[in-house]
């Protein structure tokens, strides 16, 4: 039997096409007679989108700022490498656990608000707040979050796209300090 056996083919009137082949052999009777089934599939567009899927996979693993995505229960289902530097925990160690492991207490509240504007399928653009990163640290981030949606439109979950803006926050508040000097 063969499964799954790609082959490509520029046909003249479509254009290229990648295929998979599938085969096995169908006895006949009690003569040892034999037949092949063979069964072919297009998978040009699947190719493709996997194809897709991988570049945006690398993008998002190879991003400076941290990524981020959740269940609407709150528990993290991926972690880029951006999220690792900022945040210090590790993959493994985030992943399956609920995002409150990186929120101070007194900013619970601002998780709850999130996810029920998510729910309700708003992103929140800019939203400035203050994790806390596996060491103990309290860094400052702007974070752009968005419903995650499954191929019926569902809302599944959210992701959260968070930039360290702590030097930007320190040059502010020394500009503040001296202008009230002045």
């Amino acid at each position: 039997s063969i499964e799954d056996y790609e082959v490509e083919h520029d046909f003249e009137s479509i254009g290229r096409r990648t295929m998979l082949v599938n085969a096995r052999r169908i006895p006949l009777g009690q003569r040892g007679k034999q037949r092949i089934l063979v069964a072919i599939e297009d998978a040009t567009e699947q190719r493709s989108a996997a194809a897709v899927r991988g570049v945006l996979a690398a993008i998002v693993e190879s991003w400076d700022d941290a990524i981020v995505s959740k269940t609407l229960q709150g528990v993290i289902t991926s972690w880029n490498n951006g999220a690792e530097n900022l945040l210090g925990y590790p993959a493994e160690e985030a992943v399956g656990k609920h995002i409150s492991i990186i929120i101070p207490a007194e900013r619970q509240s601002e998780e709850e608000e999130v996810l029920r504007l998510i729910r309700r399928g708003e992103s929140v653009e800019h939203f400035d707040t203050v994790p806390e990163t596996k060491d103990g640290r309290r860094i400052n981030v702007s974070l752009t979050i968005s419903p995650v949606r499954n191929a019926s439109g569902q809302i599944t979950g959210a992701s959260k796209v968070a930039r360290d803006i702590t030097d930007r926050k320190l040059l502010e508040n020394s500009l503040r300090q001296h202008s009230i000097d002045l």
